[in-house]
């Protein structure tokens, strides 16, 4: 008896499936264009999607995620089928990283009549919360933490997104009562994502500059300062009256980044072009941290990033097919 065209469709991914699990990424996507161009369906194509936004395509001796391409498979993947809700998932993801974010909230509100999941409510906040719509973004980061809370893996990015935006909103009080609990997650129940650093926007927005003091100075030996976090302790330091701490955190931030430059030049395994490539974002780096401490120093607070968590490592490849 001949196999169904879904049963080959179907055996097909099985196939990219295990070239993607033993790393043979070449000929996965290669074996994936093959499917989309020969059985073009709902699941090829949002198997094609998922592909081009979390592994991407080979570029010159990498793999660079490609959203563009992404998107555009995507959107077609949705002319077969308008029923998928993964398709409308990664959709939103892939409209959220080109800051398109009234289609991310148009793609998702069709996505939730389809299915009502907690990473298509947390991405969804992130559009209106981007669009300065800080209470609807504060209703589906709770709707999502709840549909979220007991699902293996959880981030409980959108707990801390919640929590954010009710200290944006003034609610200090509740804010702070999910800050605690999120430090008193073991780690293991934090899936590894959410971080105190992270955790510590929450204490920094509703002013308790002690707490971010003793947390990131804990933190300090497991993690290196990004440029809000660098904010953050800074002005922390400043409202304490630290500016002595603050003098020599600027010097070890900018002492690491000379002994990158270093191993930068002496890397056997660098071009030139690299080499100078990477030595100029590393100085770009230590500008930026100077002129934050600049600033801080001399009264002007830069403002934070809108930075806000986007929810994806909800599904595998294996689970779109």
């Amino acid at each position: 008896m001949k196999a169904s065209i879904d049963d080959v469709q179907l055996d097909l991914l099985n196939l990219v499936n295990k070239l993607i699990e033993t790393n043979n990424l070449e000929e996965a996507l290669e074996k994936l264009l093959e499917i989309t161009k020969e059985y073009p369906s709902f699941k090829s194509l949002t198997c094609l999607g998922y592909f081009y936004m979390r592994i991407g395509e080979p570029f010159e001796k990498r793999w660079t995620y490609k959203t563009d391409k992404s998107i555009n498979v995507l959107e077609q993947a949705l002319t077969f089928n308008p029923m998928y809700h993964y398709t409308y998932s990664l959709l939103g993801e892939g409209y959220i990283r080109q800051n398109m974010y009234k289609k991310v909230e148009n793609i998702l509100k069709q996505g939730l009549k389809i299915n009502n999941d907690y990473v298509i409510n947390n991405n969804l906040g992130v559009a209106l919360f981007k669009q300065g719509n800080i209470v609807e973004a504060c209703k589906y980061f709770c709707i999502s933490h709840n549909l979220g809370k007991n699902k293996m893996n959880y981030s409980y990015y959108p707990y801390l997104n919640y929590a954010i935006c009710l200290a944006l909103k003034d609610n200090i009080e509740d804010s702070l009562k999910i800050a605690e609990e999120l430090i008193n997650l073991e780690s293991d129940e934090r899936s590894g994502e959410v971080d105190i650093i992270d955790i510590c926007k929450i204490f920094y927005l509703s002013k308790k500059y002690y707490i971010v003091e003793r947390l990131i100075n804990e933190a300090l030996q497991f993690y290196s300062l990004g440029f809000d976090d660098f904010i953050i302790y800074s002005h922390s330091l400043i409202e304490l009256n630290h500016p002595d701490r603050l003098r020599s955190t600027i010097v070890e931030i900018c002492e690491e980044r000379e002994e990158y430059i270093q191993e930068n030049l002496s890397d056997t395994n660098l071009s030139e072009t690299d080499k100078m490539l990477n030595i100029k974002s590393i100085k770009d780096e230590i500008t930026k941290y100077t002129n934050i401490y600049n600033n801080i120093l001399n009264g002007c607070i830069p403002s934070l990033s809108d930075e806000i968590y986007v929810e994806q490592n909800y599904y595998e490849f294996k689970w779109l097919y």
